[in-house]
């Protein structure tokens, strides 16, 4: 299992903070490519959405609003953003 992973799952049953465990999966998530393209395209994404609107042309988003890709519905399906996504980074 990946640092990140244990870190997460140690973390969830009240374990402490092990250093090591917390640089390694920190490591992990600043060298993940796959990271980098989700939150690059959620960039694009959410630029594109706000085409028109001061909100538009964004260099950057808080973490938090990650929390809300589940919440934007697609009209024909029960797909959300994130699943959409998803299924870009994966082509």
């Amino acid at each position: 299992m990946r640092p990140a992973l244990l870190w997460d799952t140690h973390f969830r049953r009240g374990g402490s903070a092990d250093v090591g465990t917390l640089t390694t999966a920190s490591e992990q998530l600043l060298g993940s490519h796959e990271l980098q393209s989700l939150l690059g395209l959620l960039l694009r994404l959410g630029n594109a959405l706000n085409n028109g609107s001061f909100r538009a042309g964004a260099e950057g988003f808080k973490l938090d609003c990650l929390t809300r890709l589940i919440e934007l519905k697609a009209n024909s399906d029960q797909s959300s953003l994130l699943h959409f996504a998803l299924a870009a980074i994966s082509e």
